[in-house]
């Protein structure tokens, strides 16, 4: 089943030159983003908590938008402006919202049932197949018998046509509340750079920016136990219908804030030589990691608040250093202008970027069973004032003091909270180094050697945050998420240009 929908936008921008050292930019754009639509009269999904029905849109007396409207006044200012307070000396500033443009189409709600029906059927084990139903069947002797009949029996699909069908207890749901505006939310960002010019070509800033994320969309689960040791019995739908499986309500809720302090110091490439660098010290908080499936680690009311904690894109501190330098030999060059010695050290340039960054925060969690509270995450209590990084890998040890924290048994929550606790950082430096050789008139060879991770510096995983584990604490990976996650790697290459 196809999805289709249209997202439109106009966008008026005008340049003041209020005087000749002060620029005002005035911007405004409007968002348009409709709802989304299926082939054959069909449009959104929905669930109805009072019934247990899944609400087919444009079938029966459900309308094809399940009532869910949308924003027709989704207005963005843009204003910005550059003052120049000395002829090396400039300072610029800015402030806008950005909606969250989210297509209905991404994996959030690309299709629950009864558009994507699932049957699980397993096997006595692995060696045998599927036996579905009892029976006999023929092996060209007549009734003789070969056992139960084995085999997948066909999976119907559900009648839609009334517009409303029962929810199976089993089956997982996402959807948008029924006649209810969807609540599309923004982020405002705002920044105040000063930017100075100095001797040697070197150009260098400094300034903060932040963003604030309003209403951000996410899942929450309405069928989450309510109190502490009720299990399933504290389920909401389960009361009403004995369900005790994840039912998920999208909507834009979630709310976020990044403050940093940026710097950078760059050189225009001149004399053969380009550098650019840039610190920022920054904080991120947020109530939950942003993808197209955020969910909530706690979804009842009487700990929603446990959410908002350091984001999981949280570094406090990032360094990042790049540069381009023609050798100062050969042709033209300050040395080594001719002969042999042009010939073999002149035309070479080297390459480098360096990084290193603080590593990411990470949740410590705990078995629930004795929190018995379905649908919200247990995390260890910690008993330690401080917490001990003792930076160890592997074998070695655990990265961190595992004695500060100890396990709940208790009907309670841990007194620890979300990404509370911080893995590895990264130092990285790849390197390259080029020469070209003009080989005729408009033709030439470029040699290209480069290097990945020069120092075969590890790049570590997160530890093991799992209080129960017999790992716990301990750093078993590499970083795979991480691009420069791998090993140290060579490269060679030529390059014809003509």
């Amino acid at each position: 089943m196809n999805s289709m929908e249209n997202q439109y936008a106009l966008y008026a921008r005008d340049r003041w030159r209020v005087r000749p050292n002060l620029t005002l930019d005035l911007g405004l754009r409007w968002e348009l983003y409709p709802n989304r639509w299926r082939s054959g009269g069909l449009g959104i999904e929905s669930y109805d908590p009072n019934t247990n029905e899944a609400l087919i849109g444009g079938r029966g007396d459900i309308p094809q938008d399940n009532g869910v409207g949308y924003s027709k006044k989704l207005f963005a200012p843009r204003l910005g402006f550059a003052y120049q307070v000395t002829d090396s000396t400039v300072i610029r500033s800015g402030y806008g919202i950005t909606y969250q443009s989210h297509p209905w189409g991404a994996q959030a709600l690309r299709g629950w049932f009864p558009l994507t029906v699932v049957a699980v059927f397993n096997g006595v084990n692995g060696f045998q197949p599927v036996t579905t139903s009892p029976g006999y069947v023929s092996a060209g002797v007549a009734n003789a018998p070969l056992g139960p009949t084995v085999g997948i029996p066909s999976i119907c699909c559900p009648d839609i046509s009334t517009g409303r069908v029962p929810l199976p207890l089993e089956a997982e749901t996402g959807y948008p509340r029924a006649n209810e505006q969807l609540h599309r939310g923004y982020i405002q960002s705002w920044n105040m750079i000063v930017e100075r010019r100095f001797p040697g070509e070197f150009v260098g800033s400094v300034g903060y920016v932040g963003t604030a994320g309003v209403k951000g969309f996410a899942f929450l689960d309405i069928n989450a136990s309510q109190i502490p040791g009720s299990g399933d019995e504290g389920r909401p739908l389960f009361q009403k219908f004995g369900r005790t499986t994840t039912t998920r309500e999208w909507d834009g809720r979630t709310h976020s804030i990044y403050h940093s302090l940026q710097t950078s110091l760059n050189r225009r490439f001149s004399g053969g030589l380009l550098i650019k660098a840039a610190y920022t010290f920054s904080k991120a908080i947020d109530e939950a990691a942003y993808s197209d499936w955020t969910e909530f680690l706690w979804n009842a009311p009487s700990v929603y608040y446990r959410n908002r904690a350091r984001a999981n894109h949280d570094v406090p501190h990032n360094f990042q250093f790049a540069f381009v330098y023609e050798l100062p030999f050969g042709s033209s060059k300050k040395w080594a202008t001719t002969g042999t010695s042009a010939a073999i050290f002149g035309g070479w340039q080297l390459n480098g970027i360096f990084a290193a960054y603080s590593g990411r925060p990470f949740t410590l969690t705990a078995s629930g069973s004795s929190l018995n509270m379905p649908g919200n995450q247990q995390t260890p209590d910690q008993v330690k004032e401080n917490v001990e990084v003792f930076g160890k890998v592997g074998d070695d040890g655990t990265w961190f003091d595992t004695s500060a924290f100890a396990r709940v048994t208790d009907v309670r929550f841990g007194n620890v909270g979300r990404n509370t606790m911080r893995g590895p950082g990264v130092t990285n430096l790849d390197a390259s180094l080029f020469r070209t050789f003009q080989l005729t008139t408009g033709v030439d060879l470029q040699f290209r050697a480069e290097a990945f991770n020069v120092t075969n510096t590890p790049h570590f995983g997160q530890p093991n945050g799992n209080v129960n584990s017999s790992n716990f604490g301990k750093v078993l990976s590499i970083n795979t998420a991480d691009a420069m996650g791998q090993s140290r790697e060579f490269c060679f290459g030529l390059r014809l240009g003509f």
